[in-house]
């Protein structure tokens, strides 16, 4: 019985070592293959890919004793953005939709193995290249702003002095028209384009350049009440004198800037006859108009007329241009009571001599010349 068992345990033994040797022989001794370490993608960079083009990717998986292995059908490939580019089963990557520039990333993975392996492939995409349109604002008052266009349309606002970019790039062979679309208002200015216009010739364009110059007005008015002949000189913020000789409208030679003060003011009275002008709305601040209603009222200053009256014993009474009267009964200073205007003449009679007596006017005849006259004199004696 022992024999027995002891004979069919050595079948099984020489059996399982038959197998084994079968199995050796049939792959190699390559029970224990190589396996993938990396996988390398070709083209290894691509730097540029054009709007309309395709780019085909293979893959090779290198194993760890230095062979390799075309993988390219094998790999799962992915784009970063399939809006932009899509890469199909065997590498294939293609462009749906055409972009200025940006990055798109191809990778592809080979989950096969032990561990993950994958390739990444980073590209640059490129349309037509494309260029700026710019330049520079001066003369923009602080706080001001003014509003560009290009090719009527690219609207820019620019608040301050400076340089200038407007957002939308351009390619080569397109035209460019920089103009003014909405003028700055706080002041008034007007803002001129200069180097507006040209073609885009595979560089930005830097130069264009914008100057603002605030817009000025005028200050005048009216006058009224000047003597014929007469003149008075007026003046805007101390300066800019001007000579009005005639009742009616002036306006001062220099304009001035929107949002700057102005002040008229008389520098010099007419004195032929004297005048005395009064300014009415004569400052105030341009607001984005010309000033006009500047008022200068003129009146001819007035004089009396007087004298000293002596040796009166009596009433006697005075007339002076045959017409007001002045009774004097003392002697001393008298003044008739009512002036005459600058450069009226004058006549001093005695009307009614006092009884008993004479009374003679010295400096009785003369025209008024910018000043009271004191000097109408009379001299009373006893008739005999």
């Amino acid at each position: 019985m022992k024999n027995k068992n002891t004979n069919r345990w050595c079948k099984r033994k020489i059996t399982t070592i038959f197998s084994l040797a079968v199995l050796f022989l049939v792959f190699g001794g390559n029970c224990f293959a190589a396996e993938y370490v990396k996988l390398k993608m070709y083209p290894e960079h691509v730097g540029v890919f054009t709007s309309d083009g395709e780019q085909q990717y293979v893959v090779f998986g290198y194993m760890s004793d230095g062979s390799s292995t075309n993988l390219t059908s094998k790999v799962n490939w992915e784009s970063s953005n399939e809006n932009i580019i899509t890469i199909d089963d065997n590498g294939l990557a293609t462009i749906v939709d055409s972009v200025t520039r940006g990055q798109v990333t191809v990778s592809c993975s080979y989950p096969k193995t032990g561990k993950s392996l994958s390739a990444v492939n980073l590209l640059l995409l490129s349309g037509p290249k494309t260029y700026t349109v710019g330049g520079s604002v001066t003369g923009l008052d602080a706080g001001n702003s003014v509003v560009m266009q290009n090719n009527s349309g690219d609207d820019l606002s620019v608040n301050a002095d400076g340089s200038f970019t407007f957002a939308t790039p351009l390619e080569t062979g397109d035209d460019y028209a920089v103009t003014v679309l909405t003028d700055p208002t706080s002041p008034n200015q007007t803002c001129v384009v200069s180097n507006g216009s040209g073609t885009i010739s595979d560089t930005d364009v830097t130069d264009v350049t914008v100057v603002c110059t605030t817009t000025t007005y005028t200050v005048g008015g009216d006058a009224s009440g000047l003597a014929t002949d007469n003149i008075v000189v007026l003046q805007n913020n101390s300066a800019d004198d001007l000579p009005v000789n005639a009742n009616g409208s002036f306006t001062f030679a220099t304009p001035i800037d929107d949002g700057t003060g102005y002040d008229v003011t008389v520098l010099t009275e007419p004195t032929t006859p004297s005048q005395t002008c009064v300014v009415e709305n004569g400052s105030g601040l341009l607001a984005g108009d010309n000033v006009t209603d500047v008022t200068v009222i003129c009146t001819t200053n007035q004089y009396s007329v007087g004298g000293v009256v002596s040796g009166l014993d009596g009433t006697v009474v005075l007339k002076i241009n045959d017409g007001e009267t002045r009774t004097v009964s003392v002697d001393g200073n008298y003044v008739f009571p009512t002036s005459l205007e600058d450069e009226t003449p004058y006549e001093v009679i005695v009307e009614t001599q006092p009884a008993g007596q004479t009374c003679d006017v010295a400096n009785h005849t003369g025209i008024l010349e910018g000043a009271d006259v004191s000097d109408v004199n009379v001299t009373c004696s006893d008739d005999i």
